[in-house]
């Protein structure tokens, strides 16, 4: 919530950062629970495509966050604007 409000970048770009690490978490533990199914049947199929929607959702997000954050810390400090002819 704060970070909606207040915009900090460097906090912006570590969030962003740590979403990207906890989706990583999220995809291994998604690959594990699917290797567990002895059988590929609509359980699993349910289980593969809902959770790599949600994480392609996230890491998407998560991207977004980082690219915005990151374009904002190289447009607050360049020194000179630059003008078209």
């Amino acid at each position: 919530m704060l970070q909606i409000v207040f915009k900090n970048k460097i906090s912006g770009l570590i969030l962003g950062f740590s979403l990207i690490l906890v989706n990583m978490f999220m995809l291994f533990a998604l690959i594990s629970e699917f290797k567990e199914f002895s059988a590929f049947d609509q359980s699993a199929l349910q289980l593969l495509f809902g959770g790599l929607f949600i994480w392609a959702l996230n890491m998407l997000l998560a991207v977004v966050m980082i690219f915005k954050y990151a374009k904002m810390d190289i447009e607050g400090t360049t020194p000179v604007k630059l003008r078209s002819i």
